[in-house]
């Protein structure tokens, strides 16, 4: 199932606590429309592996973090 915008928009703001700038959004749906991404669990990923969440989440947290995150966004998301 192809992302949305709204979709890719929750993700970011569920990692990281802000809505996205138009150009870090149109990057991530750039992905999206070129088909290196294809459904929202990689774009989640892809979006934690990122240098800015390493900098937000130290790695001892990341895994916690990340399924608590995603999983609250996906409630919105994943529908």
């Amino acid at each position: 199932m192809a992302v949305t915008r709204t979709q890719a928009t929750e993700l970011y703001v569920a990692l990281f606590g802000r809505a996205p700038d138009t150009q870090g959004l149109g990057f991530w749906m750039g992905k999206v429309n070129d088909g290196h991404i294809e459904d929202v669990q990689t774009l989640g990923q892809k979006m934690f592996d990122t240098d800015a969440a390493r900098e937000m989440f130290p790695s001892v947290l990341r895994g916690c973090l990340q399924i608590r995150r995603l999983a609250a966004a996906s409630a919105g998301v994943l529908r």
